[in-house]
């Protein structure tokens, strides 16, 4: 699950473009150099993160995804003199839907790149009989592939790139209505999971427009009090950013 079609995408990818792009890496006008002549005229680039073909970017996501089908389950707690109440059923998530706050750092190079970066979401599913809201932090290292590179960009104008990513989901909530409770059961969400991501960010000057697939396994517990719960949020996620690039 965590090494996905995604992945596999990728190294496709580079298995035929950086024959191409490693012969034009040779003659191609790029990096710190005092001046770069393009059509005739000497150009500096003012950025030394960028000119070394590094880069910073800050921004925007907005996802929707598609989760597989789970098992809830969900207890009622007591202290003394109470029946613990056990209720498990299988549901079908709808209106995966979510966004948040991205931020990644790139090191330089020619024509790969390894970089790091972090996110912060929120994402927010239903069922019938269950709500599941819950924010995540995730971390992860990346590779990408620099296509179309000039002096104005010396990162690339198109960014082929992928990943493995760690999640921790904290905060939000759950509740969970079932029939056979006595009363319906809501708490905070925690949990840990993972994935896999491969993406393609097209860049002009200080902004970038990118378009990522996420296969994505989280496992959920909820609690409050003498109540818990638990589930899985395991499926895929199409996330498109909105990036500013330093």
């Amino acid at each position: 699950m965590l090494l996905p079609r995604s992945l596999a995408a990728l190294s496709v990818l580079a298995v035929f473009l950086l024959p191409r792009h490693l012969a034009a890496a040779e003659t191609e006008p790029f990096g710190p150099e005092a001046d770069t002549v393009v059509s005739g005229q000497a150009m500096s680039e003012p950025n030394i993160l960028r000119a070394s073909g590094a880069e910073f970017s800050l921004g925007l996501r907005q996802m929707t995804g598609q989760a597989d089908d789970a098992q809830v389950s969900a207890s009622i707690g007591c202290l003394i003199l109470c029946v613990v109440e056990t209720v498990a059923s299988p549901v079908r998530f709808r209106d995966f839907k979510g966004g948040g706050l991205r931020a990644d750092l790139w090191a330089g190079g020619r024509w790969i790149n390894a970089g790091f970066g972090m996110d912060m979401m929120t994402a927010r599913l239903k069922a019938d009989n269950v709500s599941l809201r819950y924010n995540s932090t995730s971390f992860f290292p990346m590779l990408r592939l620099l296509l179309w590179r000039d002096a104005d960009m010396p990162g690339g104008h198109v960014n082929v790139y992928g990943g493995l990513m760690v999640t921790r989901a904290w905060g939000g909530e759950m509740k969970v209505s079932f029939p056979a409770l006595t009363r319906p059961v809501s708490g905070v969400v925690t949990g840990t999971g993972g994935g896999a991501f491969a993406g393609v960010a097209l860049k002009r000057q200080h902004f970038a427009v990118s378009v990522e697939y996420r296969d994505i396994d989280l496992d959920l517990e909820m609690k409050e009090y003498f109540d818990y719960g638990y589930t899985t949020v395991s499926g895929s996620e199409v996330q498109l950013g909105l990036s500013y690039l330093f």
